[in-house]
Formats: C-alpha cells, structure tokens, sequence
C-alpha cells in the first residue's frame, strides 16, 4: 500500500449531478476535519476577514463569500474559537438572507448551531447539513447557479487554507491532502461549465479554476511496486509512492490559489 495517508471520504460530501453523472465535493468541514487531524496549531492569519456585507453587491458575490465564510467557521469551531465562530455565523445568516436562504432553513436549527459551538462533532455535522439543506432548496427552486457558487466559495478557502498551511510547515500530509483537491477542482470545473457564458464574472473564475487545475498536472509522482501481500485471501499490491512539487512550480500554485482567493475578497 502507499506511504501515503488515505483521505476517507464521509456522508457530509455533497453529491452533485452533471450531465447524468453523479460527482462527490467534499464539505469544507470534511477537508478541515482532515486538516485538524494533523495536530497542526490554531493561526488565524489563514481566515478571510469579515467585512461588511454590503461589499458584497451581486449575488455572485454573495454566493462564493457564503462558502468562504462557511469553511472559515469549520476551521473556527475545530479550534474551539467560540467568539469568532459566533461572529462569522452572525454575518453568515445575513448573507443568507440576501440570498434568500434563509426561509429555507428553520430558525431553530440555526439557532442550535449557535447554541452547539464549542462541542466540535456536533457543529461540523450541523454546519455540513446547512450546506447539504442550502443546496437542496437552491436546486429546487432552479437556482443552481448559487448553490455552485456556494460550493467553490467553501472550496476556495479550503485550499487556501492549505497551500498557506502547507508553505508555514512543508507537512507531507498537509501536501496529500492538497493533491486530493485535484479531483475536487475538476468536479467544480464541470459542474461550472454550463454557466461559462452567463456574465463575465463566471467565466472570469471559471478560467481561474482551470488555470489552478492545470498547476496540478506539474507534480511529479513517483511509485515503485515492492510486492504483493495477502491477508485472508484478499491481495494487496504493495508500494511506496512519493510526489514532488518544488521551487517556482510550488511557489506558483500558492499565488494562483491567493490571487484567486483575494479577488473575491477585496
């Protein structure tokens, strides 16, 4: 088997249907719970800083700061960042409001989110459901292009998340997990696609996803097979797989995923 750590897939992934294929984004949760699990210290310099909302005038704003903010409060939570958690999901809601979530969503979930910070498994399941409830209401009432938004918003702090990380401590399971992200831009990339043409605004971030999944293809990977293992009639292919991404390449996919980030900050 690889030296590699193996990335477990769970039930908060949001299943997203395109042109009859089914494709698994992973919740911004999952991929910080993944995160935490490296024993990685608190650093708030990687989280989006909140600004009025006001600055966010489309809904195509709106709807990617909606999944920023979303991920900036998983990674929140899972450092038992209670008074910020709580800050976040205040501008959160109004947000939702302007999207006209909201209604969607009883108060009184919303309510025990609030009310659960702090009990770290509780709030990743009950913040996974509200992207899960948010994308179930947005698709019936054929507004998939918001939910889409939502979903590469939470994506796209993420990975920002973890290309900071990443550059701060060279963690090799820090680097997996930005490898497994990969799959993840191509699904997003398909998933946009059909709305390349809509306004400037999708196909301006639709080209800098595809910029960023075409950063992925420098990584070399290295497998050397040393054998074959049997456990109870079950083989298992044995080897050792190493990935490199050094110097301006590495450097590179940093400033990519920044200056993507930053555009839909400021």
């Amino acid at each position: 088997m690889s030296d590699s750590p193996v990335l477990a897939v769970d039930s908060t992934n949001l299943k997203l249907k395109f042109s009859e294929t089914v494709f698994s984004i992973p919740s911004p949760s999952l991929t910080l719970y993944l995160l935490k699990d490296c024993h990685l210290e608190f650093n708030p310099s990687v989280i989006s800083p909140i600004q009025k909302t006001e600055r966010y005038a489309t809904t195509f704003r709106k709807s990617l700061i909606f999944g920023m903010w979303g991920a900036d409060i998983c990674y929140l939570n899972l450092y038992n960042q209670k008074d910020r958690a709580i800050h976040y999901f205040e501008n959160l809601k109004v947000v939702m409001d302007e999207l006209n979530i909201s209604k969607s969503i009883p108060s009184s979930f919303l309510s025990g989110i609030e009310d659960n910070f702090g009990n770290n498994d509780s709030v990743l399941i009950m913040l996974s459901d509200l992207f899960r409830k948010s994308d179930e209401y947005l698709k019936f009432n054929d507004r998939q292009d918001v939910s889409s938004l939502i979903i590469a918003g939470g994506w796209i702090e993420s990975i920002s998340f973890l290309s900071k990380l990443y550059q701060q401590t060279r963690d090799k399971r820090i680097f997996t997990l930005m490898l497994y992200q990969k799959n993840v831009v191509d699904n997003l990339i398909k998933i946009l696609s059909p709305l390349y043409k809509k306004t400037s605004e999708y196909t301006e971030l639709i080209d800098d996803l595809t910029e960023i999944a075409y950063s992925f293809d420098v990584v070399d990977v290295n497998e050397v097979f040393t054998g074959v293992d049997s456990v109870s009639n079950f083989y298992y292919i044995k080897n050792n797989t190493s990935y490199n991404l050094t110097g301006s390449n590495l450097d590179n996919f940093g400033k990519l995923i920044e200056k993507l980030r930053s555009k839909y900050l400021d």
